[in-house]
């Protein structure tokens, strides 16, 4: 199939690399790589599909600083249906967008198998005013009914953070908007706007159908400007949970995640928490990603290692409330050698235990550590659920700069979706997908 290949000389190192476990306890073999793809695909997120299989929010080269099309992928890894964003309507309630001023940054799928795209525009026109925009298409890439958006601010800016620790790993901007499901149906919407003076995150509530709908909205005040908004999950039981940095003086940062119960008509505030551990506020930690498990949050990234700040090691929140955030937190040191970073970028409840997928980083390497990323080990990490204790670990692919970015359990296997860098050449990722039996 065009834009997708079997990698067999991938899939021979990958055996080749297996087995290397290390636990207090015996050896277990690490679990078999049954199937290794590789696509010409640069993807930024990755979400399941109701339908089946997943579908994934891709660049059109690893420079572009927006993204550019949804590719559906199916539940055998074949590339399906691609929806390109920019044949999108640019008009939305009486105003036209210039096509590089319109940022898609998130989707949600829906049960019915239609996509509710949301984004960023700036109208540039009049004083760079920020509108939200929602679209609505089909598997095919039709929209279903009219584009609606809501206005954010004026004076709007575009800023692209291309140096540090604080780089967005995609190199896409820090404005953006995030999106997830309430019970009901209806979508919540983060939007995070940005000016050459402040910056702050807009919520809204959306009946799904069009704007005419009961909406609710509530501001987030950011402590400083180049504060970002890092994820956005809504619970089950209808708890919100935003999480945002907080400026510090210089260039710190801390994380504070934010609650809300969301009625048709109103955010109602549940309270604020900061990252901690033992007692002691976590500063410059890099959240990847939040979701719902069982009966928690859950919130996996990685932070500075106590003691030395050049390295740094993944960390487990579990949580039932924003104010809880450091109610339960495990920060996974003794996974590699005490001089070499581990990254972690998602997770997922497997067969009643936490299993985190890391990046093991060379001793040389420095923040940001993803950035030309060719030599990282890429490893699961077992934790018991719900109590996080430490399990085996084990190095899948040794040494290829593998970063997985989604782990799904799909017909009782576990699939990994993420990016490389093919064939020592850093310039152009291409995605894999691999499972485990």
């Amino acid at each position: 199939m065009k834009g997708a290949r079997y990698s067999t000389f991938a899939l021979v190192c990958c055996t080749l690399f297996f087995g290397a476990c290390r636990k207090n306890d015996p050896q277990e073999e690490a679990p078999p790589i049954s199937s290794y793809r590789t696509y010409e695909l640069v993807c930024a997120a990755v979400k399941a599909d109701p339908w089946g299989g997943q579908i994934l929010l891709c660049k059109g080269s690893p420079v572009d600083r927006r993204t550019s099309f949804l590719q559906l992928m199916s539940a055998e890894g074949d590339l399906g249906p691609r929806i390109d964003l920019d044949v999108l309507p640019r008009t939305a309630e009486n105003i036209t967008f210039q096509q590089s001023e319109l940022l898609y940054t998130d989707f949600a799928p829906l049960s019915d198998g239609s996509i509710l795209v949301v984004g960023i525009g700036r109208q540039v026109e009049q004083e760079d005013r920020l509108h939200v925009i929602v679209h609505r298409v089909g598997r095919d890439g039709a929209p279903i009914g009219a584009p609606f958006r809501r206005y954010l601010t004026a004076g709007g800016s575009v800023h692209v953070n291309i140096d540090g620790a604080t780089k967005d790993l995609d190199g896409l901007p820090r404005l953006r908007a995030l999106c997830d499901l309430h019970p009901s149906g209806d979508l919540l919407l983060a939007a995070r706007w940005e000016t050459a003076s402040a910056a702050g995150i807009r919520l809204f509530r959306f009946a799904i159908g069009g704007s005419t709908g009961a909406f609710a909205q509530a501001d987030i005040v950011l402590t400083a400007p180049d504060d970002r908004l890092h994820a956005l999950t809504c619970a089950p039981n209808g708890r919100v949970v935003v999480v945002t940095d907080a400026g510090l003086p210089g260039t710190s940062h801390t994380i504070t995640a934010h609650g809300y119960q969301v009625s048709s008509t109103d955010w109602i505030g549940e309270g604020t928490g900061s990252l901690q551990d033992q007692g002691q506020t976590i500063i410059n930690a890099e959240p990847q990603q939040m979701f719902w498990a069982g009966d928690s949050f859950v919130l996996v990234g990685t932070r500075p290692n106590t003691g030395d700040a050049s390295v740094s090691k993944p960390f487990v929140a579990r949580f039932g409330t924003a104010t809880d955030i450091s109610g339960e937190i495990r920060v996974l040191s003794g996974l590699s050698a005490s001089d070499r970073t581990v990254a972690c970028y998602c997770a997922a409840v497997v067969n009643g235990q936490m299993e985190l997928l890391t990046q093991a980083h060379e001793s040389s390497a420095l923040p940001p550590f993803f950035d030309g990323d060719i030599t990282s080990d890429l490893e699961t990490v077992a934790l018991g659920w719900p109590g996080l204790s430490l399990g085996t670990t084990s190095t899948l692919v040794s040494g290829q700069g593998l970063r997985a970015i989604g782990l799904f359990v799909q017909n009782g296997e576990r699939v990994l979706i993420g990016s490389q860098h093919p064939y020592l050449n850093a310039g152009f990722i291409h995605t894999f997908r691999l499972v485990l039996e």
